[in-house]
């Protein structure tokens, strides 16, 4: 991580000296990758700072979703909402997909994401894009026909309970096939679905890709769960990750060559163990705990020595907040600009774990 980490390893002492006084030497090895998280960064914007990305030590960079979204608001490209609009902000709208085709009107089209990863190249920057096959936009009339046409027709692209909004997250029958805050559940178990998607994603990695964080994936279906009535099986993570093909296709770069991470985020009934089977997932209760000792300034607020996970450290995405703690939660919007910091530079200097900054 460049000087970058040299920054944090220094910083961790602020940390270090609100414990016990017992110094522990680590034995194991660090895995000590970083990742720049780009959020609504456009593809020129990342494209133009990947020097600098690279001088400050990141091995990766992630965008925010490439692909074909619902234009919303006239195609208006402010961050977020004036006050008084009826919506939360225009970067909600990347993840309402209409298709899934590289481009999009807040981003940037295919050339830009190609001179984005032209870029990235140059400087040995792997690039993580995030990704979202769960649902499409919640004006689901808005998707593209092609889409309909390559999964079978509209009513297939949709799980039979994909329109019954979620009531219990920690039913995973409701929270692998329903519909989630207005946006109708697609049907990932459709064979036709899966090849559509799955030569978006070899697009992707065609042009350079080594990563993918996959948005809301504790709602698609693990084998292990009920199946909706359209499916045959739960077999998508078996196809995404390169384990099965589908009419032909398989992931085209070996799932042990990219990084791979999924929004899992932790709640009663999550199934943490068997998503980390597939996986790298993110860990959103570390996150809290972290956040819950910098507000109170107080090291023992909360227990920062253990991961709050089934899963080692060394499988876990750890971040301070994230878009959605910040944006949609507003969890997160509190805390100052140095207490942030603060907790990137301990996320950084702790043993394993992969800071998404």
């Amino acid at each position: 991580m460049k000087h970058f980490f040299y920054l944090a390893v220094a910083g961790v002492g602020i940390f270090a000296s609100c414990g016990n006084g017992n110094d522990t030497k680590a034995t194991a090895t660090t895995n000590d990758d970083v990742i720049l998280h780009a959020w609504s960064w456009s593809f020129d914007t990342i494209a133009a700072n990947m020097k600098d990305i690279a001088e400050a030590g990141y091995a990766y960079v992630q965008t925010s979703p490439a692909n074909t979204c619902y234009i919303g608001e006239n195609g208006g490209l402010a961050l977020f909402s004036q006050p008084g609009d009826s919506v939360t902000g225009k970067w909600y709208y990347y993840y309402q997909p209409t298709d899934w085709k590289i481009g999009n009107y807040l981003l940037g089209d295919r050339n830009q994401f190609k001179a984005m990863m032209d870029s990235a190249n140059k400087y040995n920057v792997k690039v993580i894009v995030d990704v979202l096959p769960n649902h499409t936009a919640i004006d689901h009339t808005a998707v593209l026909p092609a889409l309909d046409e390559a999964v079978g027709g509209h009513d297939k692209l949709y799980h039979a309970n994909g329109f019954t909004p979620i009531k219990d997250y920690n039913d995973r029958y409701q929270c692998t096939t329903g519909e989630m805050g207005g946006l109708p559940d697609v049907n990932t178990e459709n064979p036709d679905f899966q090849h559509y998607y799955m030569t978006y994603v070899n697009d992707l990695l065609s042009l350079g890709v080594r990563g993918f964080r996959y948005d809301t994936a504790k709602h698609i279906g693990l084998p292990s769960d009920p199946l909706d009535s359209l499916a045959a099986r739960n077999n998508f993570w078996d196809v995404a990750t390169g384990r099965e093909e589908v009419k032909g296709l398989r992931l085209a770069v070996p799932a042990d060559s990219l990084f791979i991470y999924g929004e899992v985020l932790q709640d009663k009934n999550v199934k943490e163990s068997e998503y980390a089977e597939y996986m790298d997932l993110t860990a959103s209760a570390y996150g809290h705990a972290l956040r819950t000792v910098l507000d109170k300034a107080d090291f023992n607020a909360d227990s920062l020595l253990n991961w709050h996970h089934p899963v080692d450290g060394k499988h876990l995405v750890t971040w301070v907040e994230s878009h959605d703690t910040y944006a949609n939660e507003h969890e997160s919007a509190g805390l100052t600009d140095e207490q942030i910091r603060m907790g990137w530079v301990f996320l950084t200097a702790r043993q394993n774990g992969t800071p998404l900054f």
